[in-house]
């Protein structure tokens, strides 16, 4: 409906009835620079809402439209309810939302200020791509087709900051927690099932494994994703209610699910914008308080290794990140691996500066992609293993 008929879809949210507004994107689609967090106005859909409202192009137009139209009318602003897979969605939206009114109209800025909600949620259910077997699987047992299906796994969680500005259904009964402070359960999701899943992506994907189940049944790789874990579980502050241990199981469980057959080239997607919330914030707090980051370090040279478009058996594939241009640069224009790490390491938009001139994490890393160099990533993850003390 939205790029068809956008009045069409502008009207349904201007509409009294509605009091709450979700929406999905990537990381790209909010379109925020990652560096400075700011709307990006030299984007060309974003320029083309600036100038003209009337037919919005990018899902922070479509709000802010919506939301102007509702003010023209007399009407309340909706609840802007973010349904992704993106650390701090509601801040995000906001912010996106926010900056394309106060170059439209400073009043309506103001008004979103002092009315809008844009609470913040975290919502945990792996979802792989749909493919065409999906959908010639789903058409032959239910007898017609469905090109908009999705397959999803059983496990689901939801949890939403209360913050609202008006009515809410009553989640609760639905299951949904409602709490003051999403951060932390954001923390404990991104941190252990996102963090693992890149690094399974990248590890996994070097080695020529499609799937993640394929990459966890594998001993060496599952006891990786462990270590990993421990690592990352010791920077958590856990909410009440969040039992790690009990959630750790039911990770491994979930990735083990050979149904879901979820590709480790769709994981390894915009991993520039994935990598600071999912590792290299857990990097930063074990660093902290001087402790080793040895697994993560690993995951993070994964990624590195992975700008290089080639895997260990020679095969090339597409880096399928916004910045692919940039790191390709880099990584061809380096000679030998430590220059590579190096020049990736210089990558502001990825790597927070005071992180990346620590000499500890830049040891760490460049000994771990080096491994992998040497190795390949089977090996090297085997050589980790190895290290590991022996329980």
């Amino acid at each position: 409906m939205a790029p068809e008929d956008p009045a069409v879809l502008v009207a349904a949210m201007t509409h009294p009835d509605v009091h709450m507004v979700t929406l999905t994107v990537t990381e790209k689609g909010y379109r925020l620079d990652p560096a400075s967090g700011a709307l990006m106005i030299d984007d060309a859909d974003v320029a083309a809402d600036l100038s003209n409202l009337s037919a919005p192009r990018t899902a922070p137009g479509f709000v802010t439209a919506a939301l102007a139209a509702r003010r023209a009318a007399g009407l309340p602003p909706f609840t802007v309810v973010s349904c992704d897979n993106v650390p701090h969605n509601g801040a995000r939206i906001r912010q996106a939302v926010l900056d394309m009114a106060g170059r439209i109209d400073p009043g309506l800025k103001n008004w979103i200020e002092a009315h809008g909600a844009f609470p913040q949620t975290m919502v945990d259910r792996i979802v792989p791509a749909t493919t065409p077997d999906d959908v010639a699987a789903n058409e032959a047992l239910l007898g017609a087709a469905d090109q908009g299906m999705v397959k999803t796994e059983p496990f689901t969680q939801w949890v939403i900051e209360d913050r609202f500005a008006g009515p809410r259904p009553d989640f609760e009964s639905l299951g949904v927690q409602v709490t003051a402070d999403v951060a932390p359960w954001e923390d404990a999701k991104l941190r252990l099932l996102n963090g693992a899943h890149s690094a399974i992506a990248y590890l996994g994907g070097l080695a020529g494994l499609q799937y993640v189940d394929q990459v966890v049944a594998i001993p060496a790789y599952a006891r990786f994703v462990e270590a990993l874990w421990d690592e990352a579980e010791s920077t958590l502050s856990p909410p009440p209610g969040l039992d790690v241990a009990a959630y750790r199981g039911e990770l491994m469980r979930r990735f083990a699910n050979s149904a879901l057959q979820h590709r480790t080239v769709q994981i390894a997607m915009d991993g520039s914008q994935k990598l600071p919330q999912r590792l290299l914030a857990a990097c930063a707090a074990r660093l902290e308080k001087d402790q080793p980051i040895d697994a993560l370090a690993l995951a993070v040279a994964g990624w590195m290794r992975w700008q290089d478009g080639v895997d260990d058996a020679g095969n090339a594939f597409t880096v399928d990140d916004p910045l692919a241009a940039e790191t390709a640069r880099r990584v061809q224009g380096a000679a030998g691996p430590a220059a590579k790490v190096a020049a990736l390491l210089d990558l502001s938009a990825v790597f927070p500066p005071a992180l990346a001139a620590d000499a500890r994490f830049a040891r760490a890393v460049a000994n771990a992609h080096l491994s992998l160099v040497e190795r390949g990533a089977e090996g090297a993850v085997d050589a980790f293993v190895e290290s590991l003390p022996k329980s």
